[in-house]
This record gives C-alpha cells, sequence and structure tokens, in this order.
C-alpha cells in the first residue's frame, strides 16, 4: 500500500472528515486522480481514497444545501424548475 494511501486514508477515517479546505480537497482528489493513471498496480488504494473524498465533497455540498434552504431547491425540482 502506498504512503501516501496510508496516510490521507488515516485522516479520512480516524481523523474525521478532511478538515482542511475544500481548495486542499479538490488537490488531494486531483492527486489521487493522477496517481491512479502512473500507478496501475495500486490503482484501488488511490480509487478508495479518491471515492472517500468524492463522498466528502458530496456530504459538505448536502450540508450547504440544507443549511441554505434545500426545501426551496425541492420544490423547484419537483416542480420542474431546475436550471
Amino acid at each position: 500500500m502506498p504512503a501516501d494511501h496510508k496516510l490521507w486514508l488515516s485522516q479520512v477515517e480516524h481523523e474525521g472528515p478532511l478538515r482542511s479546505g475544500g481548495a486542499e480537497l479538490f488537490d488531494r482528489k486531483d492527486e489521487m486522480m493522477k496517481c491512479e493513471t502512473v500507478d496501475p498496480g495500486f490503482y484501488i488504494f488511490y480509487y478508495h481514497i479518491h471515492s472517500e473524498i468524492s463522498r466528502e465533497e458530496t456530504l459538505r455540498l448536502l450540508d450547504s444545501l440544507y443549511r441554505h434552504n434545500l426545501s426551496q431547491f425541492i420544490a423547484e425540482e419537483r416542480q420542474g424548475n431546475a436550471k
């Protein structure tokens, strides 16, 4: 298992979600995607971290929607007014 995978997985699983800012989160995800292509022997490890980061991004987006009037978003979706 690559060392960066061990470190980042530990941060995600044991220190809670990556508490760094969104920019660092995107940078890590981008780096994992690059690693997947240049180090195919460890593809599954990099994919795992990439997936965990994507999950964190999704949770942050949903949290933002809840804080900023998710009910309005849902109502617009139901009416077919999504843009």
